[in-house]
């Protein structure tokens, strides 16, 4: 299996909605903090809120928040 193609992996949001469950996480109240467009990707895909930390990549998703 190549790991780049991990259902685990950014920006699919399999480990989100397993710590969502495991932990009881309202994934409607909760935010998605990352610095790349996988984040914000894996973040919406889950059903949060999203907020892009602008760290010098280049990004083309545009998140809800960004800082």
């Amino acid at each position: 299996m190549n790991i780049k193609n991990c259902k685990c992996r950014k920006p699919n949001p399999r480990l989100i909605l397993k710590a969502a469950n495991d932990f009881n996480i309202n994934l409607k109240n909760s935010y998605m903090v990352g610095d790349q467009d996988t984040d914000i990707l894996a973040g919406r895909s889950a059903g949060c809120k999203t907020v892009l930390l602008k760290s010098g990549y280049t990004t083309k998703v545009e998140p809800d928040y960004s800082f």
